[in-house]
């Protein structure tokens, strides 16, 4: 058995190849030149040791192509604890047009003490979201199954887009993609429309999957690891009963959806759904095979920031979302968090503080651990300048109950500037949050490209 540890990350066989000293992962490209012509070492004054390069920066990526490189991450664990993580390139060329953006997967090579250069899964296309919900990662133990839930354009202008899901039973070597959705609506045979904000979690066998179609809502669909998931039954996640005089919606809300397992194998799922007021949502709670789902929270605008995730303590849910569920809250989107005992009521949200002088960000992530804990975690766009925790921010809670907010770079030393799309975060059994984002900004130490923080 293998253990991912900070000080294996030392240990690497990649000086060998040249590119970096003493690196701990890397993730490669087969269409990169992440090689030795990369701008970004792991041996920079101040970079810790807790965290390492995945991906150095090619070289040859500058100017407007900076942010489109390791643009959206996703990041598990395997049976032993050991990571995999799948990175988007969009537009690999620069050549402005996205039909060569591909989504790439590395694992942990417990031999090489390093990650393996990064293979291909599928092409992307023009991927159809502003800031991620693009790829999505889950491992099934059981099954020794990587599972890659990617968006794949249908016409590459980013106006449709419909979605593949990638299995590897060979720690990612080859892969077998096949297709969940071309975003047709059943409804209307000529009808095509955006399929974004894929989840998927996977055990025992099972692969259970979760996504935002404009024409209908939330959707969920599970079958067995390998069979091919457009034969899967999918089920439109139900709206909430509303109150007298107040309508359902169209359709969902295109935001991240949560889902997640419950310990007895049981799935879950946290979405919004909307009223016939637009900037009238319900943050929304349901257990597929039950009719009925529960209200969590509303929201009083649906122009904020609305991602949600979902975790369980057991068997007994929880949520970290973004929404403006409180005019305290502001102009912009805040963060809550909430629980339940059985999903049936939530308790009041509880505010994410922000760090003082600091504003919220573009995006919202969060990851919950087996033991209690909780993160959200963002990149601050903007405040003014008196924070001293850096531009990545992580809230956290040893019991769901008191938040504190900082940030892995306490100081601000290493000057991180990180694409706010692409945030990725993973406990493991021990409780240690690990972070994958993508770095842009060298100048206080840290690489540039995509980097991983064990914390």
């Amino acid at each position: 058995m293998s253990t991912f540890l900070p000080s294996q990350l030392r240990i690497s066989s990649l000086m060998a190849i040249g590119l970096l000293t003493a690196l701990a992962l890397l993730v490669g490209c087969e269409a990169t030149t992440a090689s030795a012509d990369s701008d970004a070492t792991d041996t920079q004054t101040g970079w810790p040791d807790n965290a390492h390069v995945v991906l150095p920066r090619p070289a040859t990526v500058t100017g407007n192509a900076l942010e489109t490189f390791g643009k959206y991450t996703a990041v598990a664990l395997d049976e032993n604890g050991d990571p995999g993580v799948a990175w988007v390139w969009v537009d690999e060329n620069a050549d402005g047009k996205l039909d060569d953006s591909n989504v790439y997967f590395s694992p942990w090579d417990a031999t090489a003490k390093a990650f393996a250069q990064g293979i291909l899964v599928g092409n992307v296309g023009a991927p159809n979201s502003g800031h991620q919900g693009v790829v999505a990662l889950a491992y099934d133990a059981s099954a020794k199954a990587w599972v890659v839930l990617h968006q794949t354009a249908i016409d590459h202008k980013g106006a449709k887009s419909g979605l593949q899901l990638a299995v590897s039973q060979d720690r990612g070597a080859t892969w077998k993609s096949q297709v969940v959705t071309d975003g047709q609506d059943p409804t209307k045979a000529t009808q095509y429309d955006a399929t974004t904000w894929p989840s998927v979690v996977a055990a025992g066998g099972k692969v259970h999957l979760a996504w935002h179609q404009n024409w209908a809502g939330t959707l969920y669909a599970t079958g067995t690891v390998g069979s091919d998931p457009s034969t899967w039954t999918r089920t439109l996640a139900p709206w909430l009963t509303l109150e007298t005089g107040v309508l359902p919606g169209p359709a969902g809300v295109n935001a991240h959806i949560g889902l997640a397992l419950d310990s007895a194998g049981l799935p879950g799922l946290a979405y919004w759904t909307t009223t016939n007021n637009e900037k009238d949502l319900r943050l929304t709670f349901w257990r597929p095979g039950q009719a009925t789902p529960q209200l969590i929270a509303k929201s009083l605008d649906a122009n904020a920031t609305r991602e949600v995730y979902l975790g369980f303590a057991g068997t007994q849910p929880r949520v970290l979302f973004a929404g403006l569920v409180s005019p305290l809250s502001g102009l912009m989107s805040g963060y809550w968090a909430s629980t339940s005992t059985d999903g049936t009521q939530w308790a009041a949200p509880t505010s994410l503080p922000l760090e003082s002088g600091a504003a919220a960000g573009l995006s919202f992530f969060g990851a919950f651990s087996a033991k209690g804990q909780g993160v959200g975690a963002y990149v601050s766009n903007g405040g003014n300048g008196s924070d001293v925790c850096g531009r990545l921010k992580t809230s956290r809670s040893s019991d769901f109950g008191g938040w504190d907010t900082c940030g892995p770079d306490t100081t601000n030393a290493l000057k991180l500037k990180p694409v706010s799309s692409s945030l990725s975060l993973v406990f493991d059994s021990q409780d240690h949050l690990s972070i994958v984002f993508t770095n842009l900004d060298g100048t206080g130490g840290a690489p540039t490209g995509v980097v991983i923080w064990k914390l």
